[in-house]
Parts: C-alpha cells; sequence; structure tokens
C-alpha cells in the first residue's frame, strides 16, 4: 500500500473550508431553519473532516506499518474517533445553549452522530481506496 502523507490532511483543510463557507451563509440566509436537512450534511461534512484527519495523523505518526496494515482495526478505530467527536460536539451544542442551531432532542442528536459516523466511513472508504497501490 502506498500513501501519500498530505493528501487526506490537504482534503481535510478543503472539506474544513466548504464547512466553514456553508455555515457562513447558513447564518446569513437562516438555512439551519429554512432546511431541515442542512445540519444533516454539515454533520455528514465534519465526520468527513474528522476522518480524513485521524487518517492523516495516522500515516504521519506511522501508528501502523503500511506493510502490516488491519484494515478492520483501522476502520473500527476511525469510526469510533469520529463518534467520540460527535459526541463532543452535541455537548458542546447542548452547553452553548444550541444558539445557532435549533436542535429537536434525542431523535436529532442521533441523527446527527449517525451522519458523523457515516461521514467518518466514507472518508475511510476514499482514503483506502486512493492509497492502494
Amino acid at each position: 500500500m502506498k500513501h501519500n502523507r498530505y493528501r487526506a490532511l490537504i482534503s481535510a483543510l478543503v472539506v474544513i473550508t466548504v464547512i466553514f463557507v456553508l455555515h457562513h451563509f447558513a447564518l446569513l440566509h437562516f438555512w439551519y431553519w429554512k432546511f431541515w436537512w442542512f445540519d444533516i450534511v454539515m454533520h455528514f461534512l465534519g465526520g468527513v473532516t474528522i476522518g480524513l484527519g485521524v487518517m492523516w495523523l495516522a500515516t504521519v505518526l506511522k501508528v501502523e506499518t503500511w506493510a502490516h496494515f488491519n484494515h478492520y482495526r483501522f476502520f473500527v478505530y476511525t469510526l469510533l474517533i469520529v463518534f467520540v467527536v460527535g459526541i463532543a460536539w452535541e455537548y458542546f451544542e447542548i452547553f452553548a445553549g444550541a444558539f445557532l442551531i435549533d436542535t429537536t432532542g434525542p431523535g436529532d442528536m442521533l441523527l446527527d452522530l449517525v451522519m458523523d459516523v457515516v461521514g467518518g466511513g466514507v472518508a475511510y472508504t476514499l482514503f483506502i481506496r486512493n492509497n492502494n497501490t
């Protein structure tokens, strides 16, 4: 398996830039309130960003040598970290009073976490596909 050490980092920076731009326009034009699905898209993109960040760190820190790469373990760790960051974000929304995003309760939180993890899974899939020889 070959890999470019900075490919995941650059991809994560591009996605987080998209998130910031979308968030800026969403606040200006009330997209979080006008479009019920907009928060779902943002959580998906957040999951992609965190997933790519995890994989970049793994390559930089050489968590596992690519010669002895365990796809299953890397996949599980990536999704677990994305899930934990998603939970931390949900707590942030709760403790910050959710003044920017109108949350509707546990169902909304569960959907947000699912979309975080789905985004992390997509990031993992793209990363592995792009790094196979």
